[in-house]
């Protein structure tokens, strides 16, 4: 509801459908993204006791983003292997192939934390407003 009255139900929704073409959870996407809205423009207006009651979901939204980011920083170590592995000419180029296009996805991850900073950037006066 928030998000509709601050008009950002769109943005939000493109974030959603980002997360679903990279194969992440929604749940995990959401809660990252909630996490960061009540660590930042929304902090002000919560009450200790609703902070407190935060922790839980903000410690799973740091190990969420952690992992998210480990396997982008994982996804294209093994890319660069694959396409050494290609040059030397250990692998099937089919093989190597379908590894690079597997790994595009997992490359792609960070790009979704950064769609979420962006959001979070972009809305922050429009959320405390």
């Amino acid at each position: 509801m928030l998000l509709e009255e601050a008009g950002l139900e769109k943005e939000f929704e493109q974030i959603i459908r980002h997360a679903q073409d990279l194969g992440l959870t929604v749940e995990a996407v959401l809660s990252i993204v909630l996490a960061r809205l009540l660590n930042g423009p929304l902090d002000k207006s919560l009450s200790a006791e609703t902070r407190s009651a935060c922790m839980q979901l903000q410690e799973f939204s740091e190990r969420a983003a952690r992992a998210i980011r480990e396997i982008y920083e994982h996804a294209c170590t093994l890319d660069r292997l694959g396409q050494y592995s290609a040059e030397l000419k250990l692998v099937q180029p089919s093989l190597a192939d379908e590894t690079a296009q597997a790994l595009a996805r997992f490359r792609a991850y960070r790009g979704m934390l950064d769609h979420i900073e962006q959001f979070i950037n972009e809305t922050a006066e429009k959320l405390t407003a």
